[in-house]
């Protein structure tokens, strides 16, 4: 993910600045604090991602994923002073809720496994 992510940003640079003049990094604390936030930020977003699955199982992981978009367009809005638009905000409305509906579902399998006893009288009942 990351090597693709670095192949896509390098293509969209070489477009939007072809000059190598400003690609070029010093040794200076702007240089460190690229790499020192790369590394950082990966990790850190690595060791969520792990306690996430341990904790809580793979679907979580998956189904907060959309929730930064969400992030994206409130700090847009906020610190970019960026217009918020109608379908950013019904799209926002539809991952909420897609994101509510699956993780309410979750909840509701994981005590049906809890409860065996009554998933049997349950389904005696339906029948």
């Amino acid at each position: 993910m990351n090597m693709m992510g670095s192949l896509v940003a390098l293509l969209v640079a070489l477009i939007w600045k072809p000059d190598f003049e400003e690609w070029r990094l010093g040794w200076d604390i702007k240089l460190f604090a690229r790499i020192f936030s790369g590394i950082m930020i990966s990790g850190m977003a690595f060791a969520v991602i792990v306690w996430c699955v341990d904790a809580n199982g793979p679907v979580f992981v998956s189904m907060f994923r959309p929730v930064r978009l969400v992030v994206v367009v409130i700090v847009a809005s906020l610190i970019l002073q960026e217009p918020i638009y109608s379908g950013s905000i019904i799209g926002t409305v539809i991952l909420v809720g897609g994101l509510y509906l699956v993780l309410w579902a979750k909840k509701k399998e994981m005590k049906s496994m809890s409860n065996p006893v009554e998933t049997n009288r349950t389904d005696r009942n339906v029948v």
